[in-house]
């Protein structure tokens, strides 16, 4: 295939739904949502299908992700398939004398069909409204309380640490010592000078 390029691709999709939009490379994830949130409004329809085929799959999935956190009471109902598509190949020089190619794939495809209106249970591929994300749900977790002596408020008073009773102990051992290194007397006696005799 190396001397070939692919010059057309025909997809056998039939015409599509009144409530379809199919996404394709050159739409923009905008204007897919746009549209399929204007069909979702609209009376006669209340749901969308988004379908993609081959690389658009991705795209198409996520447009139904952004569009259910929007609108979380959403039913949701999956389809995987595959789709057939016919590609024409043609040759880079046509001095080769090489003829056209019809190469005929199975690529991957979705269908994610979005309704307000509850579809049977039982139905393959359906999923229903998920709690989490209906709006006013916590999501299970709980709320931080403010614990005293927290940035919030100051209305509690903060808990003092207790002091180091043995820094206590250590100082008034201290002062009950003797001081060491007396003053002795200057003529070096320990008990003082002695007195003279009286001279007779």
């Amino acid at each position: 295939m190396e001397h070939y390029e692919k010059a057309e691709t025909h997809r056998y999709n039939g015409p599509p739904e009144p409530h379809e939009v199919r996404v394709a490379s050159r739409h923009s994830t905008k204007d897919i949502i746009q549209r399929a949130k204007q069909l979702l409004k609209e009376e006669e329809h209340q749901q969308v299908l988004l379908s993609g085929q081959g690389p658009t799959v991705v795209k198409a999935t996520s447009c139904a992700e952004i569009i259910k956190r929007q609108h979380p009471d959403l039913h949701q109902v999956t389809s995987i398939q595959r789709a057939r598509v016919e590609e024409i190949w043609k040759p880079k020089d046509s001095s080769q004398g090489l003829d056209d190619l019809k190469v005929e794939r199975q690529i991957p495809a979705i269908s994610i069909l979005l309704c307000c209106a509850a579809p049977d249970p039982s139905t393959p591929g359906y999923q229903a409204p998920s709690e989490d994300t209906r709006p006013g749900h916590q999501g299970g977790k709980a709320k931080r309380t403010k614990t005293e002596g927290g940035s919030g408020g100051g209305g509690g008073k903060s808990k003092r640490k207790p002091k180091d009773s043995s820094k206590e102990r250590t100082q008034e051992k201290s002062k009950e010592r003797p001081k060491e290194g007396k003053e002795r007397p200057k003529d070096g006696h320990k008990d003082g000078p002695k007195e003279r005799p009286e001279e007779t």
